[in-house]
């Protein structure tokens, strides 16, 4: 099988997709450790789910695990994870820093004396990059197309401002507040429903 090259050093070493996908997996591994000692239900996501399934691991390419839970178990999460999470692994999220940017997943756990850069415009206001996995809420959704659509675009409305103002190194916690609630209230409203997808801060 071909070596994915993340980086190729100047003593002629590489960094390879290999070697972010082991770290990534301990970080999982714990992950896995906490969720089933507080009986957390969650499920893997997008291309980690994919590579399950196809490659039984990780797509050979992939850098990344993605993973869903729903609110509930997302919020007893984030209450243990202080006295479970065991150095260098430390976890980000809205709930524990309003400086958190809620149109990144909702939540990611790091691995510390690790680095990684995402190059995307959503901006990292903690200014740390050790490698990660994500966790994405999963909720319910309004059983009316049009209902869901406009809770997204209203989400989407607040978007550019948060970039823009972080780009321009301009506190955007007005924008990002009323983005957060707005998710949680969406959250809220449709919990019965019989469809689901993920939290409406996800615009992407």
């Amino acid at each position: 099988m071909s070596e994915y090259i993340v980086k190729e050093n100047e003593d002629g070493s590489v960094i390879a997709v290999k070697d972010v996908q082991d770290i990534i997996l301990e970080i999982l591994v714990e992950f896995d450790r906490i969720a089933t000692k507080y009986d957390l239900d969650y499920t893997l996501a997008y291309g980690s789910e994919l590579g399950a399934i196809r490659h039984g691991g990780f797509i050979p390419w992939d850098d990344d695990i993605d993973l869903f839970m729903q609110r509930e178990d997302y919020m007893k999460l984030v209450e243990v994870l202080d006295s479970e999470l065991k150095e260098p692994l430390y976890f980000q999220c809205y709930e524990t820093n309003d400086k958190y940017n809620p149109l990144t997943p909702a939540m990611k756990i790091k691995m510390g004396n690790t680095h990684i850069e995402e190059k995307t415009l959503i901006t990292n206001r903690l200014g740390d990059n050790g490698l990660f996995i994500d966790v994405f809420i999963f909720s319910g959704i309004s059983e009316s197309k049009f209902k869901h659509y406009r809770a997204q675009a209203y989400s989407m409305l607040l978007m550019p401002f948060i970039i823009v103002l972080d780009l321009l190194h301009i506190d955007s916690r007005f924008f990002t507040k009323r983005l957060y609630k707005h998710g949680l209230r969406y959250e809220e409203k449709n919990k019965n429903s019989k469809y689901g997808s993920l939290n409406v801060t996800w615009t992407f």
